[in-house]
């Protein structure tokens, strides 16, 4: 049996845990996850066929910031990503008002584009 530590990690991008909200196509999303190479999200497990491996979509993700004594800041990033990896989600505490749900790891092709920050 293979122990998983810091030595082993195959990722070469450092994850953020982190929910923001993410447009793909229609669907309104909120991330688990997400690092400069990709991001972690899950969805209804009825939509599983959509997010099949190798399949790429256009998203959006909004970006809400705050300090003190500062504005507070909305930014707009859009780019495209492709899905590399699903996860079936299986234990109880998973499942909510859609039912059980899966997760999909969704790489960006190239560097995602800021559309927009606003005050």
């Amino acid at each position: 049996m293979i122990k998983f530590s810091k030595e082993n990690e195959r990722r070469t991008d450092q994850r953020r845990k982190q929910e923001l909200q993410i447009r793909l196509n229609d669907l309104q999303v909120r991330t688990k996850n997400i690092c400069s190479g990709g991001v972690y999200f899950e969805v209804p497990k009825d939509d599983r066929e959509t997010y099949s491996l190798g399949k790429t979509f256009p998203l959006e993700i909004t970006i809400s910031t705050s300090e003190c004594g500062y504005p507070n800041k909305i930014v707009k990033l859009s780019g495209v990503g492709i899905i590399i990896r699903t996860d079936p989600k299986t234990d109880e505490k998973d499942v909510n008002k859609y039912g059980k749900k899966f997760g999909v790891a969704l790489k960006f092709k190239k560097k995602l584009t800021i559309d927009s920050v606003t005050f």
